[in-house]
């Protein structure tokens, strides 16, 4: 039996905001980075699987003032950039490689700073357009919208996130405003070399009509969930939709770097 053809489009659309001199955030889309840290960026190359049957794709938000972001999220790029070359593998082979890459990223950004706290978020997705899975740490969010509705794929990792869960405040106190910034896990934060893990989704079906979104907080702090999806529904095309998603951002106060990257299986 012949395999069902499937075509995957994509796109992403990163910018500096208003408010912010460097753009700290980066991406991985077909296996392009933003090597300069450009300010403003957009690429939408065809896709074709470049791990041998698996597509990845990542937004990687840096922290730590100065240029500093910008390098921890660089480094965590490139090094996922590096699995862009690899062989065929089953879906468990792509986990470990998933959860090797992360500790590859943190041990890096360890080695290249200074007593200079810095580090960087990272949400990667992993598909052979016919399922996938999400890999996360930080508060970069995935989203999936499929017909009409806006699923979030993953949980903050921040102090905020962490005191509603257990029940300590509720999301409209005040304090939770002040705390959703702090995260309790990035990439970077792991001095063992050793125990950083993602957090993991599990294997989704990914169906026509799907769009992924991955996304930096310049985005959610910006836009609300059905902002987000009305643009999803409006713009169905992944290279207008990711566009759109940022201009958005930009056009409610663009306070911080925003990343937009929109995958989807077309019908």
């Amino acid at each position: 039996m012949r395999k069902e053809k499937i075509r995957l489009e994509g796109s992403v659309s990163s910018h500096l905001g208003y408010h912010r001199a460097n753009n700290e955030d980066n991406f991985l889309l077909q296996g392009k980075i933003n090597a300069e840290s450009a300010p403003v960026m957009e690429i939408a190359p065809p896709l074709s699987p470049l791990l041998g049957n698996w597509h990845i794709c990542g937004v990687f938000d840096g922290m730590g003032g100065g240029e500093r972001g910008e390098v921890a999220s660089w480094l965590a790029a490139r090094e996922f950039q590096k699995l862009s070359a690899g062989a065929e593998l089953g879906a468990a082979g792509v986990e470990s490689l998933a959860r090797r890459a992360f500790r590859a990223a943190n041990r890096r950004i360890l080695q290249e700073r200074d007593r200079t706290m810095y580090g960087t978020t990272g949400t990667v997705l992993f598909t052979d357009g016919r399922r996938f899975r999400v890999f996360h740490i930080g508060d970069s969010r995935a989203y999936l919208y499929r017909f009409g509705a806006l699923y979030q794929l993953t949980h903050d990792q921040t102090l905020a996130a962490m005191k509603i869960d257990i029940g300590y405040y509720t999301a409209d106190d005040p304090r939770a405003a002040k705390e959703r910034h702090q995260l309790t896990d990035y990439i970077g934060g792991d001095p063992t070399l050793e125990e950083i893990e993602p957090q993991e989704s599990d294997w989704l079906l990914l169906i026509p009509g799907d769009r992924l979104l991955l996304c930096t907080d310049g985005l959610t702090e910006m836009c609300a969930d059905d902002d987000i999806r009305l643009v999803l529904r409006d713009f169905p095309d992944p290279i207008s939709a990711s566009w759109k998603l940022t201009e958005a951002a930009l056009r409610a106060g663009g306070r911080d770097n925003v990343t937009s990257l929109v995958l989807g299986r077309m019908e």
